[in-house]
C-alpha cells in the first residue's frame, strides 16, 4: 500500500470523520454560549444573569438521574450494533423501550415538582426584592427544560453508538446556535429573562424531536413496527442502574460546589462562579470528542488486553499533550483574553481567581476520564465506585469550610482535590495493568 493510499484510507475512516464532527460540535457548543455571556450580563444585569445560571444548575442536578444510564446505553447500543447477528433489531427494541420509559419518567417528575416552584424558590436562593418575583418562574422553566431534555439522551446514545456522529453534531450545533441566538434577541426586544428562557426551552424541545427522528432513521425497523416492551431494558437494567448510582455520585461531586455557592452566597456570586465553571467546562469539552469517538472502538476491542492497553496508552498521551498545550495558552494570554471577553476588568478579576483553580481540576479530570472511559467500555464499575465515593465524601466535608474561608476560590479548590483522586486512580490502574500484561507475556 502506497503512502497516498494510507492517507486516503485514514481520511475516509469513520473515526476521523467522527473526531472532526465531535470537535466541531464541541467548539460550537462551548463557544456560542460563552460569546453570549457578556451580552446577557450587560442586558440583564448580574442578578438576573445569576437566575439563568441557577436554571442551568437546577437542570444539571435533575439530570443526575440520567447521566449514568445514558453512558451505559452507549455501550449497550454499540455492543448490540457491532457484535450480534440480530443486533440491529435488538438495538431498535432497546431504543423503543427506553424511549417510552424516559418520556414517562420525565413527565411524572416534572408534574411532581412544578407545584412546589414557589417553595423551592423561597428556600434556595438569596435575591433582592426586585428579582424575587422572577425566581418561581425560573424554577418552573428549569423543570420544563428538564422534561423536554431528558429523553434526548436516549437518542444521542443511539447515534453515538452506531457512530453517526456527524449528523448528531449538526443537530446539536444548530440547536445551540438557535437557543442562544433567539434567546439573546428575545432579551434585547423584551428586556426580560423570561424571553430568553422561553426560546431556550422551545428550541430544546425541537432538538429532542430532531434527535428522535435521526436515531430512528438508522434503525432496521420503523418505530411503529416495534412494540413497546421492556425486555431489552431489563437485560441492561443492572448495569444501567449501577452506572446511574456511580455517575450520580460523580456528577454530585463536580456540581455540588455550585450548589453550596448558591445556598451560602448571594446570587450575584453564583453568576460569577458560573462564568468560571462555564469556561472551565468549556475547556474540558475539548477532550470529550476524543473520548466519545474512542468509546465504541474500546467496546469492539472487548477483552483483547494488548490492543486495549495500546489504545489507552495512545489516548493518555494525546490527553496529556492537549493539557500541556492548553495550559500554556492560558498562562500566556488567559488574563488578557478574559478582560477583553467580559469587557469589565473588575468582573474579569473576580472570575479569574476561581477559574485558575478550576482549570487545574479540569486538567486532572481529563486524566481520570482516560481510565473512566476504559472502565465503562468494559462494564467494570469497581474503580468508578471507589473513586466517586471517596471524592463525594471529601467534597461534602471540605466545601462549607472552604467557601467560608476563601469564598469562590475555596469552592474551586475542592474541585481540584477530588480530581487529584480521580487522576491518581486512572494512572494506578494503567500502570498496574501494564505490569500484569508484561508479566503474562513473558
Amino acid at each position: 500500500m502506497t503512502m497516498r493510499d494510507t492517507v486516503l484510507n485514514l481520511f475516509r475512516s469513520r473515526l476521523v470523520w467522527n473526531l472532526g464532527a465531535n470537535y466541531g460540535g464541541a467548539a460550537i457548543n462551548a463557544l456560542v454560549p460563552l460569546l453570549a455571556i457578556p451580552v446577557l450580563i450587560r442586558m440583564l444585569g448580574p442578578e438576573l444573569w445569576g437566575l439563568v445560571a441557577f436554571v442551568n444548575l437546577m437542570v444539571v442536578l435533575m439530570m443526575m438521574l440520567n447521566v449514568g444510564i445514558s453512558q451505559a446505553l452507549v455501550r449497550e447500543f454499540a455492543h448490540r450494533w457491532t457484535n450480534e447477528a440480530d443486533g440491529g433489531v435488538r438495538a431498535a427494541s432497546l431504543l423503543r423501550g427506553y424511549e417510552g420509559l424516559y418520556w414517562g419518567i420525565a413527565i411524572i417528575i416534572g408534574a411532581s415538582v412544578l407545584p412546589f416552584t414557589s417553595w423551592i424558590a423561597d428556600i434556595w436562593l438569596n435575591t433582592s426584592p426586585k428579582a424575587q418575583e422572577m425566581v418561581p418562574y425560573s424554577v418552573a422553566f428549569a423543570v420544563i427544560l428538564f422534561v423536554v431534555t431528558l429523553p434526548a439522551s436516549i437518542y444521542r446514545g443511539a447515534l453515538l453508538a452506531i457512530q453517526e456522529h456527524v449528523l448528531l453534531n449538526v443537530i446539536r450545533s444548530t440547536a445551540v446556535i438557535a437557543k442562544v441566538g433567539f434567546g439573546v434577541l428575545a432579551v434585547k426586544q423584551t428586556g426580560s429573562v423570561l424571553g430568553y428562557l422561553t426560546f431556550f426551552v422551545g428550541v430544546s424541545l425541537l432538538e429532542t424531536l430532531a434527535l428522535a427522528i435521526a436515531a430512528w432513521r438508522f434503525m432496521p425497523s420503523r418505530r411503529r413496527a416495534i412494540d413497546f416492551n421492556l425486555r431489552e431494558v431489563r437485560v441492561t437494567l443492572k448495569f444501567s442502574i449501577t452506572m446511574t448510582v456511580l455517575v450520580m455520585m460523580g456528577v454530585a461531586t463536580t456540581q455540588i460546589d455550585r450548589f453550596f455557592v448558591s445556598v451560602l452566597m448571594p446570587v450575584q456570586d453564583l453568576g460569577v462562579y458560573s462564568i468560571a465553571v462555564g469556561l472551565a467546562f468549556g475547556v474540558l469539552q475539548i477532550t470529550y470528542p476524543l473520548f466519545t469517538s474512542v468509546m465504541p472502538i474500546l467496546v469492539s476491542i472487548d477483552a483483547d488486553s494488548h490492543r486495549r492497553l495500546r489504545a489507552i496508552r495512545n489516548l493518555l498521551a494525546t490527553v496529556l499533550a492537549l493539557v500541556a498545550v492548553l495550559g500554556g495558552v492560558y498562562a500566556l494570554v488567559g488574563t488578557a483574553a478574559l478582560s477583553f471577553w467580559l469587557g469589565d476588568p473588575a468582573l474579569a478579576q473576580a472570575v479569574e481567581h476561581p477559574l485558575t483553580w478550576l482549570l487545574i481540576g479540569v486538567a486532572l479530570n481529563t486524566v481520570f476520564n482516560v481510565g473512566y472511559t476504559n472502565w465503562v467500555s468494559l462494564g467494570q464499575t469497581r474503580w468508578i465506585l471507589w473513586v466517586n465515593l471517596l471524592s463525594l465524601s471529601i467534597t461534602i466535608a471540605v466545601l462549607p469550610a472552604a467557601i467560608s474561608a476563601w469564598g469562590l476560590v475555596g469552592a474551586a479548590m475542592a474541585y481540584v482535590i477530588v480530581n487529584v483522586i480521580g487522576a491518581a486512580s486512572a494512572l494506578v490502574w494503567f500502570i498496574t495493568s501494564h505490569r500484569e500484561h508484561r508479566s503474562s507475556s513473558t
